[in-house]
This record gives structure tokens, C-alpha cells and sequence, in this order.
């Protein structure tokens, strides 16, 4: 089994409100700092999981497919946003994480390997059309 590298922030100086610019060049650092700004999930205002949401949304938008690197992340980001949901008792932003979530498994990249992600709240799996699933 091989671990995982750690996801770090970009910068020192990031915060949800100061993510201003996604970019297909930097989606990847900035879907990685949505993981560390939501991994605590009852700290999270309700416009912290909108504002989330939308830059998730945004970064599906920027390219038709995504690495599975990069789905991981979002996995991980959806998983922290349907746990502070609940804690908001936001029944119908919880509606909009799942359909996002559905969009991450949409774009996932499979034409090689099947994609699988489990993180605390959330289990995706993506099979390829052409690998074997066992």
C-alpha cells in the first residue's frame, strides 16, 4: 500500500473569500486548498459551503474531463461540505452538494482505470468502459 502525499496549502495567506481567480492552471492547488478550508466542517458558514460549491462548480466547467487526482480532492472537498450541511441543517444545499458530487463523477477521467474515492461522508466509484472491474 502506498501512501498518499499530504494536500498542503498554496499559500499562507489563503482563505475561501480570497480564492478570486480558477484557472485550469491552478485548479489543482486551489482544489486542494478547498480540502484543508473545509476539513473542519462545523467551522463553516453557510456562505463558506455556497462559495465552495461554486468554485467546484466553476472548476468542473473549466475542462470536460478531470484527472483522477484531481477528482480525489473534489471527493474529499464534497465529503467536508456534506458534513457541514448537516451540522447547518441545510437540507437544501445538501441537495446541491450531491448533485455536484454527480457532476465530479461525471467528469472523472476513466478511459484507462476505474476511479474509487472514499473519504469520511462520501464512497465514488467510476468504472472504465474498458478495465475490469475486478
Amino acid at each position: 500500500m502506498k501512501w498518499e502525499d499530504p494536500v498542503w496549502l498554496s499559500s499562507c495567506d489563503s482563505s475561501l473569500k480570497g480564492i478570486t481567480s480558477v484557472t485550469e492552471s491552478n485548479i489543482g492547488a486551489v482544489a486542494g486548498d478547498l480540502v484543508i478550508m473545509t476539513s473542519q466542517p462545523g467551522m463553516l458558514t453557510s456562505d463558506d459551503v455556497a462559495l465552495s460549491l461554486n468554485i467546484v462548480e466553476y472548476g468542473l466547467q473549466l475542462s470536460a474531463s478531470s484527472n483522477q487526482s484531481l477528482t480525489k480532492l473534489y471527493v474529499d472537498c464534497m465529503s467536508n461540505l456534506i458534513k457541514a450541511t448537516a451540522t447547518l441543517d441545510m437540507p437544501e444545499t445538501s441537495q446541491r452538494v450531491l448533485l455536484v458530487l454527480d457532476e465530479i463523477a461525471d467528469s472523472v477521467d476513466v478511459k484507462n482505470s476505474s476511479f474509487m474515492r472514499t473519504s469520511e461522508q462520501v464512497s465514488v466509484f467510476v468504472g472504465s468502459p474498458t478495465a475490469s472491474c475486478m
